[in-house]
């Protein structure tokens, strides 16, 4: 006689429906009736604003290249993108722009007005709608830009990003990025509360939370510190020693880690 016990078909299907609810890293939303990513507070993404190092390399190999090695050299510091906060003026400026998309490590985010892949959008402005449903028909992600010098308060702001997220059906806005003008006073608790206020919205798609993206106002670690307790995991930073001090951050808080791009 056989000493082996019957093989129980149900008891697998059971293992193997619970196995995948727990590895799945989706969710389905039932507002937008997409499968979303789910939000792991745990993995923090580090960009880099890149304002003010952009160069025009679209006649010139030679620049280039070296803006290539430029962006390798931020990809292997676990930096997972830049963000361009210059508005296109000129033919050319898309024509570099096209460049520095071509040339940009795979895997490696570029971030800007005119970018062909995340292309930044103001949410207040008068056609931010129809601009964000045109790029995402192009396949085109995009992300809503909101600056300090918007005078307008939390739950208003809150307000108006909310509605554009929705009457996109959740396609549009894939991140928010709370832009902080170099060289102007920023108040840590007033972008602590927008934040807040931000993170309260239910919206269609991905969770508002996972959307958010924020200056580390200089590197203020106390700052980056109360954003993760909220929830917050990604944050654009002014310097490499800024993502050292993210870096720092990550390893007291124990639980969460620094996501390397590849």
């Amino acid at each position: 006689l056989s000493l082996l016990k019957p093989h129980n078909v149900f008891k697998d299907y059971l293992f193997k429906k619970n196995s995948q609810r727990f590895l799945t890293k989706t969710y389905y939303d039932s507002q937008s009736g997409m499968h979303v990513p789910i939000h792991d507070e745990t993995k923090i993404s580090v960009y880099m604003n890149w304002s003010n190092k952009f160069i025009h390399m679209y006649k010139n190999q030679d620049d280039a290249f070296e803006v290539k090695e430029e962006l390798e050299t931020l990809m292997s510091s676990s930096i997972s993108g830049v963000f361009i906060d210059s508005t296109p003026e000129f033919p050319r400026d898309n024509r570099n722009m096209a460049t520095l998309c071509d040339i940009c490590p795979p895997n490696f985010s570029i971030f800007s007005w005119n970018s062909l892949q995340n292309v930044l959008c103001d949410y207040k402005s008068p056609d931010a709608r129809e601009t964000l449903l045109r790029h995402a028909a192009k396949n085109l992600e995009t992300t809503l830009a909101i600056t300090n010098n918007d005078n307008s308060e939390p739950w208003e702001i809150a307000n108006e990003v909310a509605t554009l997220i929705d009457t996109t059906s959740g396609t549009a806005g894939n991140l928010v990025w709370i832009n902080l003008n170099r060289g102007s006073k920023v108040d840590a608790d007033d972008i602590l509360r927008l934040c807040e206020e931000l993170s309260y919205l239910d919206v269609q798609g991905p969770t508002m939370k996972s959307r958010l993206v924020v200056d580390t106002i200089g590197g203020n670690n106390d700052f980056v510190e109360e954003c993760m307790m909220i929830g917050i995991n990604k944050f654009v930073v002014d310097s490499v020693d800024q993502v050292e001090s993210c870096v720092k951050i990550v390893a007291e808080e124990g639980a969460k880690e620094l996501v390397a791009v590849r």
